[in-house]
């Protein structure tokens, strides 16, 4: 019988054939059952089932659902083990991220401070999980518009990870992208270089840590092919848009090999290319739930199907 926490997303799947609500309804009903008959620690096994319905409602894009629940497995997580706890400060990670999202600008730095600043006294700066809260602390900072504090986080936590953890460790990879994300905004022609260069190591990093088809090399790919068109560089974004898509082959950051032509139909096909987007939300939330082509247009061959 496994925990809440991972029985909740493993359901994910079937959001395509019932509505949240619904799925909600089922699974808070299932916890009533289960809950009952729990001795003595029921709390903990609360704090799981809302950590999972949570994950739930945010794959779905119910944000503002899925609040009242992470605070409820925080308090928990408080209450059973501690404020110090990792499972706690994991918990107060989680929401402090989601707030962010919600646009809950002063809470959520509270929260990742608090969290960043246990998880150094515990962990040391250099742990992954310190350096994973420091750039979801930089990433919410960049929200609420405080650019340069968020550099130097951000900054602070590629130069950490790369010396601690190595150029190919995934929490590396997590810190390029994100530092690559906000230099991106600044729109200048120094800082858009400069992201390129980040998400080209990102993704080699992602690749050789997650494999392609993980959400995070997904995403990653994604990023720096959108980035890549917005300098023109059409040729390689799009072979890029392929990798993402299809897992094809990586092509080497240093010395992209030619590519071929770009279709005469690339322009009608650059927004059916969205569906990377939701592709990897999807891979995020459930693997194997659903199936995609790329547009087949007259004379190419058919694109590979991959599973979500």
């Amino acid at each position: 019988d496994p925990s809440w926490g991972e029985a909740c997303p493993a359901l994910l799947p079937a959001l395509g054939h019932v509505s949240t609500a619904e799925l909600a309804k089922m699974l808070k009903n299932a916890r009533q059952m289960k809950v009952s008959v729990l001795e003595p620690k029921p709390e903990e096994d609360s704090a799981s089932f809302s950590l999972g319905l949570a994950t739930i409602l945010e794959a779905s894009g119910n944000l503002a659902e899925a609040e009242p629940l992470l605070r409820s497995a925080l308090e928990d997580r408080e209450k059973m083990l501690g404020a110090t706890h990792l499972d706690t400060l994991a918990a107060t990670r989680r929401l402090g991220v989601l707030l962010s999202r919600l646009c809950n600008h002063g809470d959520a730095e509270h929260l990742l401070r608090q969290a960043l600043t246990s998880l150094e006294r515990r962990r040391g700066g250099e742990d992954p999980l310190s350096l994973e809260c420091s750039i979801a602390l930089g990433r919410a900072l960049e929200a609420a518009g405080l650019a340069r504090e968020s550099e130097q986080i951000l900054r602070h936590a590629v130069d950490v990870a790369q010396a601690a953890l190595g150029p190919g460790h995934p929490t590396t990879a997590s810190a390029l992208s994100s530092l690559a994300a906000l230099l991106e905004s600044h729109d200048k022609e120094s800082s858009t270089r400069e992201a390129e260069r980040l998400l080209r190591r990102a993704v080699e990093a992602f690749q050789q840590s997650r494999g392609l088809q993980h959400s995070h090399t997904m995403k990653a790919t994604k990023a720096l092919a959108t980035l890549l068109r917005k300098q023109g560089k059409e040729q390689e974004a799009w072979h890029l848009y392929r990798v993402a898509l299809a897992g094809a082959p990586p092509i080497p950051a240093e010395a992209p090999p030619e590519v071929g032509p770009v279709p005469d139909y690339v322009g009608t096909c650059w927004p059916s290319l969205s569906e990377v987007g939701i592709c990897c939300s999807r891979r995020s939330a459930a693997n194997d739930a659903h199936s995609i082509n790329l547009p087949r247009q007259p004379g190419l061959r058919k694109e590979p199907t991959f599973a979500l």
